[in-house]
């Protein structure tokens, strides 16, 4: 398996550095999510790419994670749930977001690699780091 060289995420995003060209013209693939992409590296159809950790643990005989230093993050991802304003089932929908915050499910996350607090995020990144949020990507990273 092929090591990748540790990328600064900031840079990818926010830097239009020379840094950011030379990485921009080895960029081989663009993927809708992170499951194809993961299936791409799973595959050897691609070498690396920047992704979340626990893909690690969806395919851990076919990939490995290279950790990034916390300084060259600006934030951690995270995915939310609510229940918006036009829910005709309001009862159900609160009865999923206690299941999701219950013991069970963060068992369940725990098994598949997830970060169930963002305590436990902290603790593998190696420092405290604003959680979601706005990603704002160079206009020249955008296809049109």
């Amino acid at each position: 398996m092929h090591k990748a060289t540790p990328l600064t995420l900031e840079k990818l995003y926010y830097n239009k550095s020379s840094w950011g060209a030379d990485f921009k013209k080895n960029l081989i693939t663009h993927a809708e999510d992170f499951n194809k992409l993961a299936m791409f590296v799973a595959l050897k159809q691609i070498d690396a790419i920047i992704g979340f950790h626990f893909l690690e643990g969806w395919y851990p005989d076919k990939i490995e994670n290279v950790k990034l230093d916390a300084k060259q993050l600006s934030r951690i991802g995270a995915a939310q749930a609510g229940i918006v304003n036009f829910s005709k089932s309001n009862a159900v929908a609160q009865k999923f977001l206690d299941f999701l915050h219950s013991e069970k499910t963060r068992s369940i996350f725990k098994k598949y690699h997830y970060f169930s607090s963002p305590e436990e995020a902290f603790q593998w990144l190696g420092g405290r780091k604003i959680i979601g949020g706005e990603y704002p990507v160079a206009n020249d990273w955008i296809h049109k």
